[in-house]
């Protein structure tokens, strides 16, 4: 599971957790709401494997990806 959150891409999940995204947003860089959305669906999500029993390597790599999508969506290019 890890490998497929790695090689999927933060972004497209970012542009798919906020239905109400605009083409402009989701082309470019997002929203502080949509990151917040982004935010909370992943925090969700980790409380829901956690509970499944998914080891935690597993959810300290979703978390790092997630992590690293929300910063480099903030970071200015």
């Amino acid at each position: 599971m890890a490998a497929e959150e790695g090689s999927g891409g933060g972004e497209a999940v970012l542009a798919e957790s906020s239905g109400e995204a605009s083409a402009e947003s989701s082309a470019g860089s997002p929203s502080l709401d949509e990151l917040a959305t982004f935010v909370v669906a992943v925090n969700q999500s980790l409380a829901v494997l956690s509970r499944a029993g998914t080891p935690d390597s597993e959810l300290r790599s979703v978390a790092r990806l997630a992590c690293s999508t929300v910063a480099n969506a903030l970071t200015p290019s």
